[in-house]
Formats: structure tokens, C-alpha cells, sequence
């Protein structure tokens, strides 16, 4: 459960949004919202990380584990600090008005330091004027 638990947690620390998208125009707030959730996660600020989710977004681990917001922070705040930077790749934004799909590859380390490669894919909705993360799959492909 560790090991999972890490993986999603060091996938949703990037430092922001990568150099790929799609070629259509992104939303500014949409970007400045993953970049800001990302960076919270990163500071283990889990009350600006909350704040980008509903409480009853859907994070699906790799390991098929299913856990809301609440659990998601509880996971996040209680990982360790330090260790190796994960890197982030084929970082790609769809718009699909006000819905967004956002997919990306991850390179990290499990907490027993083992390699870990993922492709994820996290669905992001404009409500009452602002962007939240509502949904993430974290696929295992290594």
C-alpha cells in the first residue's frame, strides 16, 4: 500500500505544468490551478492542495485502490520529506469546453526505492467560475 501510496503522491508533486500540450488554447486559470495544486503538494500544503478538489473527487491508485480528497491529503501530508525528484513528461492538455483532460508520463522512485514508471491522467472541471481536479487514474507501466 506504501509503495502506491508514493507513487501517486510523487505524481502529483510536479513543479508544473510541462512543455507539451495540446495544440489548441488552454484556459490560463486552468494552467495556474495545476501548476499552484502541484506546488502545494510539493510544500505538503494540503490545504491549498484540498482546495483544487471537491471532496468527492476520485483518485484511482495504480494498484486499483479507490480514495476520495480526504484521503488523498491524509496520504500526502504523512509521506516523507526529501528523497529523489521525480521527472514529469508528454505533459498534454485536451479541452473539451468546460472540462479538461490532462495527461502525463511519471519517473519516480516507490518508498522502497524502487523505479516506478506511470502514465496518469487527471480530469479537470470549470465550477462556479473556478478549476478543480475531479478525477485521476494513475496507471502503472513498468
Amino acid at each position: 500500500m506504501k509503495c502506491a501510496l508514493l507513487t501517486v503522491v510523487v505524481t502529483l508533486c510536479s513543479t508544473g505544468l510541462g512543455s507539451s500540450q495540446s495544440a489548441q488554447n488552454v484556459d490560463a486559470a486552468l494552467s495556474k490551478a495545476i501548476v499552484a495544486r502541484d506546488a502545494a503538494a510539493s510544500a505538503l500544503d494540503m490545504r491549498t492542495f484540498a482546495a483544487f478538489s471537491p471532496p468527492n473527487a476520485v483518485f484511482v491508485m495504480s494498484t486499483g485502490d479507490v480514495q476520495n480528497t480526504q484521503q488523498r491529503v491524509a496520504a500526502l501530508g504523512a509521506r516523507p520529506r526529501g528523497g529523489p525528484r521525480p521527472t514529469f513528461s508528454d505533459d498534454h492538455l485536451q479541452m473539451f469546453g468546460e472540462t479538461a483532460i490532462r495527461t502525463y508520463k511519471f519517473e519516480g522512485h516507490t518508498l522502497e526505492g524502487s523505479p516506478v514508471s506511470q502514465r496518469n491522467m487527471e480530469v479537470w472541471v470549470k465550477q462556479n467560475g473556478r478549476w478543480q481536479m475531479v478525477g485521476a487514474q494513475f496507471t502503472r507501466i513498468n
